[in-house]
């Protein structure tokens, strides 16, 4: 048994089902390497498979080569083949075992789903089950206190989607009127890159417009969108 588990903007916003899901679970595949201390009561007696190597007596590291880590590389055959090999690692656990496969908000867990279902559907006999945290779109729209009724969710971190298009995405949604949900404003390692494409896609459309950026601390702050920067 696979439960593939985000644990959304805040590992303290899971879900009851998700709780016992990873309590149940005898093998923990922590997709991302997250901070998972809050839960040491529970899982202290559990194997756990990390991306990198820990000190820690009952945990493991993913086969991969340090050199060709998804870390430090942009190329994404390599992010792919990379997610390829831990979700293979993940089902390879799982015939006698039920695995947790926890991965973070910046992972698009539906991507990973989709990943795992394909992949799955090589082996027979293989329950998998999903668990999307609270998303980020309602986080946000709780701390603001705007409902948000009609809108669009783009997330910059996409390897897939090509600049062009996601500039042609954020050009559509602001001139329809849509709400605007930015996931992922700085790519990995807080490469600014997707936000400078943002920046001056939306500025040259109208550099007017309202932003409320929402912290996971539950703090936020609303500005034009010409006032802001990366560090903001």
């Amino acid at each position: 048994m696979i439960n593939l588990i985000s644990v959304g903007s805040d590992i303290g916003n899971i879900t009851i089902n998700v709780f016992n899901a990873i309590i149940e679970s005898d093998i923990i595949v922590n997709y991302d390497n997250l901070d998972l201390s809050v839960l040491d009561t529970y899982i202290k007696d559990k194997e756990i498979i990390v991306n990198a190597l820990d000190e820690s007596n009952n945990e493991v590291i993913i086969g991969l080569d340090e050199s060709e880590s998804i870390e430090d590389s942009s190329d994404v055959y390599s992010k792919l083949e990379e997610s390829y090999s831990k979700i293979e690692l993940a089902i390879s656990k799982a015939s006698q075992n039920n695995v947790a496969l926890i991965c973070s908000n910046k992972r698009n867990i539906y991507g990973i789903a989709n990943l795992l279902i394909q992949i799955s559907s090589k082996y027979d006999d293989l329950d998998l089950k999903i668990y999307p945290a609270v998303s980020p779109i309602d986080y946000s729209s709780a701390v603001l206190g705007a409902p948000f009724n009609d809108f669009v969710s783009i997330d910059l971190n996409n390897p897939l989607v090509s600049e062009k298009e996601l500039k042609n995405k954020i050009k559509f949604a602001l001139k329809n009127d849509f709400v605007l949900f930015i996931h992922n404003p700085l790519g990995e390692d807080d490469d600014k890159a997707n936000f400078n494409l943002l920046k001056e896609t939306v500025n040259d459309f109208n550099d007017e417009l309202l932003l409320g950026i929402v912290n996971e601390s539950y703090s936020y702050e609303i500005s034009c969108f010409k006032d802001i920067n990366e560090e903001s």
